[in-house]
């Protein structure tokens, strides 16, 4: 996974294709509690210079923005429904050195051991292994206790998740 030139805040640009004449177009990241992420864009009118109705993409468990190599802002987002999902998140998060609010790391690792419960229930495992011992096996446990914790997200990378340690466990 290569590293991205992560930005945060209101990201602005004046020089937006508008037809064609240029405008100022703004760009931000929005979060929800219980809804997740979005990438809110709005330009402002260049012939009568008031602000159109935002653009709202929808919700991601998580999202952030960056600029690609022209130096435009584009969005980068997470949805968390197996196993592997979570493995490119940490790999993400620890590349791209990310940093999150407590609320926002709470809320994310809910959604990743929602995910992981949720598929386990589905996931056929081989003759001899447990729920519990495939479980364990997930660091589903850690993230609870994480999750208890209100811990930064980027404990995350210190529990050695990897799909791989269980994948043997599952027919």
């Amino acid at each position: 996974m290569t590293k991205l030139d992560i930005v945060s805040g209101v990201q602005k640009s004046n020089d937006y294709p508008y037809g064609r004449l240029r405008c100022e177009i703004t760009f931000a990241i929005e979060f929800k509690k219980d809804k997740g992420y979005r990438f809110v864009t709005q330009t402002r009118n260049p012939k009568t210079g008031r602000l159109n109705n935002p653009k709202l993409s929808t919700y991601a468990h998580f999202m952030t923005m960056y600029k690609d190599e022209n130096g435009h802002i584009k969005h980068h987002e997470f949805n968390f429904f197996g196993y592997n999902d979570i493995q490119k998140f940490i790999e993400f998060i620890t590349v791209n050195e990310i940093t999150l609010p407590r609320a926002e790391s709470t809320e994310l690792y809910a959604i990743m051991i929602g995910c992981i419960r949720g598929n386990a229930m589905y996931t056929q495992l081989k003759e001899g292994v447990t729920i519990n011992d495939f479980l364990t096996a997930t660091k589903v446990k850690e993230m609870i206790s994480l999750y208890g914790a209100k811990a930064d997200i980027n404990e995350l990378k210190n529990i050695g998740y990897n799909p791989n340690d269980f994948k043997g466990m599952m027919i």
